[in-house]
């Protein structure tokens, strides 16, 4: 009888010590060699980021944050990536976002030193999806302020019929970074990626 007992309860114990992702949080799996198994498109723009220290010390700080209705919404994961460079080192990165599942954004940032950050957010309205734009930078590194890097929006269907969504911010295919603020408030979703160096 015990024995009966003892083989009904074990697979309720052994199910309930497994820890179920929470908050949309995924659990990848590599293979033996080590290579994480999700990647970009083959089409996807990529963009390298080139930071030179000015300073004799510096806080780099890269965050991915995203705001619906111009609320910030706060994530664990929002802290991307962090270096310390010394005085005259560049930090140096690669920016990727991949839309080619148009209500799936996948933002992949590869570093020098092999790790790579994935982030992904969804859209399960069937007439929106996701789109992006890159600002303009410049490789000095600016301190004490948060520099846009990549804006990426939530649209109608119909704005990308008509390619009207950001098309008066242009200018030469990325936008303005001073104009950040502008842009954001005509945008009901967006996801900015950022850096700050103190």
């Amino acid at each position: 009888m015990r024995l009966i007992i003892i083989l009904l309860l074990f697979p309720f114990v052994t199910w309930g010590q497994n820890l179920f992702p929470s908050k949309g949080v995924r659990r990848t799996t590599t293979p033996n060699n080590g290579k994480f198994v999700d990647s970009p498109s083959f089409n996807s723009e990529s963009r390298t980021i080139s930071n030179k220290a000015t300073k004799e010390k510096t806080n780099y700080k890269i965050y991915t944050k995203e705001y619906v209705d111009q609320k910030h919404i706060p994530d664990e994961f929002e802290l991307t990536e962090f270096a310390y460079p010394k005085k005259g080192s560049t930090v140096s990165w690669i920016l990727t976002p991949d839309t080619s599942n148009c209500r799936h954004v996948k933002i992949f940032s590869f570093y020098r030193s092999g790790s790579m950050s994935l982030r992904e957010k969804v859209t399960t309205d069937l007439n929106k999806y996701f789109d992006y734009k890159f600002f303009d930078y410049t490789k000095e590194m600016i301190y004490n302020k948060e520099i846009p890097l990549l804006i990426i929006y939530e649209a109608d269907i119909e704005d990308r019929i008509k390619q009207k969504t950001l098309k008066s911010f242009l200018h030469d295919g990325k936008l303005d970074p001073n104009e950040k603020d502008l842009i954001t408030s005509k945008l009901n979703r967006y996801i900015i990626v950022y850096y700050i160096a103190n």
